[in-house]
């Protein structure tokens, strides 16, 4: 029986990427870094907790920004609670859709895989005779 990294328990796995007139705009990373954003308040902590620097984190959104048409994030400078970054209500919306896009297609890939994988390689498919 062969042994090694390849044997082991088969599961798939997938990225997603939203794109505008085919330009891969926005996926995992950026989704990534607007999540953080909205659990820390700031993009600079976001970024770090990513290993990402600030410029590329910043550069990323803008980029996005400028594919959307529509602002992700608004920067607060200064005052009492020291500034930072919160999601306007779009960023939040395009988080809570591809947050909801993603667990629904989680959902039918791991169907789909079911039917195709459970038993094998060892015996047939749940759908197949």
């Amino acid at each position: 029986m062969p042994a090694g990294p390849g044997v082991g328990e088969i599961s798939p796995g997938y990225r997603i990427w939203l794109h505008v007139s085919g330009v891969r705009m926005f996926g995992p990373g950026t989704h990534e870094l607007l999540r953080k954003v909205a659990e820390t308040g700031s993009l600079h902590k976001a970024a770090k907790l990513m290993g990402m620097s600030y410029t590329k984190a910043w550069n990323l959104l803008r980029k996005t920004e400028e594919h959307l048409g529509r602002q992700l994030v608004e920067r607060h400078v200064g005052g009492a609670s020291g500034g930072g970054t919160t999601l306007t209500p779009f960023g939040l919306d395009l988080l809570r859709r591809f947050d909801s896009f993603m667990e629904e297609t989680d959902a039918a890939m791991r169907d789909a895989f079911d039917r195709r994988f459970v038993g094998w390689p060892d015996g047939p498919a749940r759908d197949e005779p």
